[in-house]
């Protein structure tokens, strides 16, 4: 299915990475439309391998509610998507924009929302909100209470999924700090915030609280705002300007470095009429660096961090700096909640997991989630190979330890998973549908089989290192050198062990009779292609003795013996050939 994803903040690299990992499953096509630059940030990067960029110039940049892209209707009949995933609120200028267009090429479209307080808004943002409430298939909602607002606003609750913001677990780490913090000037306990300098977020607050403070800290403080100039004046005032520290923009990539910076990241929003805390992004992305946090209690942050940081009630000064003390005062305190906030990012706000609940919204858009498991339960080529592996007598070789190259929707892995094989691991260029769903021994990895080095990957991610039972079903003819593959499939296969293939037949009947569209000619990945002599002398070269090999067509029956060469796939079963090569 194609996707066509809009979304301001996607001129950050770090935002891209729950896409990288939504463009991983195997039936997602990827295009990304952001502007070349949101307020004072440009476009950090232009192209990835895995999707399509088009950045584009936005009238009234910088303007959250406003802004629109010139030229989206030639984009969207340019990709023809069967998704228009549009990453903006359901009142805005842009979302209207995408969701008429939607509507007119018969496109399916859901928005993001995280206005978490019921709201009116004056004309035209009422008019835009309804069209676009009552035009878009699906909603989604980055906590409860933001759903139960668009419920109140009349969109269905099976049409409004909950799902987090996620952070890149692998960028946000702990890292060693210490050259920035001395460049900093960073030399005692270091209290930090990251965010927008507004009245809201309440960072005159954590000055006050911080000043109370009779032992020796820093205050670093990343970001900007209007309220610049009053946090300096109220610095002054309450005589802690020598301990803070102003870090204006950095890239998004060099946020961990300064979060590795400090001991602990406070986050004091204050509810207004108009706002309270949505979720609290800084927070996932601090307990994934292992910074322990001190939230206040608007809005989502007490979810957001649940017991794996502090919470004071917000406007609290005394209470803000006893939580802060007591963390300078507890290191084992600081361990304990540092190891705990990393976990919970693990368990629940990685980039994949966010991913893999997208995932399941578009399945749910393209009414295939239940197609889907019917489709993969009766896929007609793994049943074929299952009911070629039992004329084999394999399928009853129970305890083996199986590898699938090439598993495709996982069919056959999750079959041989159920039926008491042994370890069962399935690879292949990207990963099937709910690749988590499984046995106990079941494992997917996302391998390209054309890689030199794809035997040390494999390897390097599982604790075995030979196999009973490789299955390499339809996947030779892919590749750029099916000669030094099977050498390495000879590597991993232990000495009594079976490898299966299978491969289009040249010559075959169908090829014969109708040569331009025939099953090995469809295929416009196919590189090398054999008949029943060519492989076998290719497995010979390889080291493999062919035990079984033949391309019979089944549907002739007892005759089928005699018609030996002529089938439409080769099945081939080879054991390693114990004399010297």
């Amino acid at each position: 299915m194609k996707i066509l994803v809009l979304w301001k903040a996607l001129v950050s690299e770090t935002y891209h990475k729950r896409f990288i990992e939504l463009a991983k499953f195997r039936d997602v096509e990827l295009t990304l439309v952001m502007p070349t630059k949101w307020g004072n940030t440009r476009l950090e990067n232009e192209y990835c391998s895995e999707y399509n960029i088009i950045p584009r110039k936005i009238v009234l940049n910088g303007f959250n509610h406003l802004h629109w892209y010139p030229g989206l209707a030639k984009i969207i009949r340019r990709v023809m998507p069967d998704i228009l995933h549009i990453e903006e609120e359901h009142y805005s200028i842009v979302t209207y924009q995408a969701i008429r267009l939607a509507k007119k090429n018969n496109i399916k479209c859901m928005f993001v929302s995280l206005q978490n307080i019921y709201k009116t808004y004056p004309f035209p943002f009422s008019w835009m909100e309804g069209y676009n409430l009552k035009n878009a298939d699906y909603a989604v909602a980055v906590s409860d209470e933001i759903r139960n607002v668009l419920m109140r606003k009349g969109f269905a609750k099976e049409q409004i999924p909950v799902i987090p913001y996620g952070v890149d677990h692998l960028m946000y780490r702990a890292i060693e700090s210490q050259k920035l913090k001395s460049k900093l000037g960073l030399d005692s306990f270091t209290i930090g915030f990251t965010g927008r300098f507004v009245k809201e977020k309440g960072v005159v607050d954590l000055l006050k609280a911080v000043s109370r403070i009779n032992k020796n800290f820093n205050l670093l403080l990343v970001g900007s705002g209007k309220l610049r100039h009053k946090i300096e004046v109220e610095g002054r005032r309450l005589e802690i300007s020598e301990k803070i520290r102003f870090i204006d923009y950095i890239p998004s990539s060099q946020v961990p470095y300064y979060l590795n910076c400090m001991d602990c990241l406070v986050l004091p929003s204050r509810t207004t009429k108009k706002w309270k805390e949505q979720f609290g992004r800084v927070l996932i992305e601090a307990m994934s660096c292992e910074v322990p946090v001190i939230g206040s209690d608007s809005g989502e942050i007490p979810n957001v961090i649940g017991d794996c940081g502090l919470i004071f009630k917000e406007g609290d000064v005394d209470d803000l700096s006893s939580k802060i003390k007591l963390l300078i005062d507890n290191i084992d305190l600081r361990m304990e909640l540092a190891k705990k906030g990393r976990q919970r990012v693990l368990d629940n706000f990685t980039q994949k997991v966010v991913a893999r609940e997208t995932y399941k919204v578009y399945q749910k858009m393209m009414c295939l989630e239940k197609v889907h498991n019917s489709i993969q339960a009766q896929n007609a080529s793994d049943t074929v190979h299952l009911r070629w592996m039992e004329s084999l007598g394999l399928q009853k070789s129970k305890g083996l330890n199986v590898l699938d190259l090439g598993c495709g929707s996982g069919y056959l892995c999750r079959k041989f998973s159920k039926e008491g094989y042994g370890t069962v691991i399935g690879v292949d260029i990207k990963l099937p549908v709910d690749q988590d769903k499984g046995g106990e021994g079941l494992q997917f990895l996302q391998i390209d089989l054309n890689q030199k080095d794809w035997v040390l990957s494999l390897l390097g991610a599982i604790a075995l290192e030979r196999f009973d039972l490789i299955l390499a079903f339809d996947i030779i003819e892919h590749l750029n050198a099916p000669i030094d593959f099977l050498k390495k499939v000879k590597k991993i296969l232990s000495d009594s062990g079976s490898l299966v293939l299978t491969t289009p037949n040249t010559n075959s009947w169908e090829r014969l009779l109708f040569p331009k569209t025939w099953s090995g000619a469809r295929d416009t990945d196919h590189l090398t292609l054999f008949n029943v002599y060519s492989l076998q002398f290719l497995l010979q070269r390889a080291g493999f003795l062919s035990v079984h090999i033949h391309a019979r067509i089944n549907k002739l029956g007892p005759l089928a013996s005699l018609f030996p060469d002529w089938g439409g796939q080769i099945l081939s079963l080879n054991r390693k050939n114990q004399k010297k090569q």
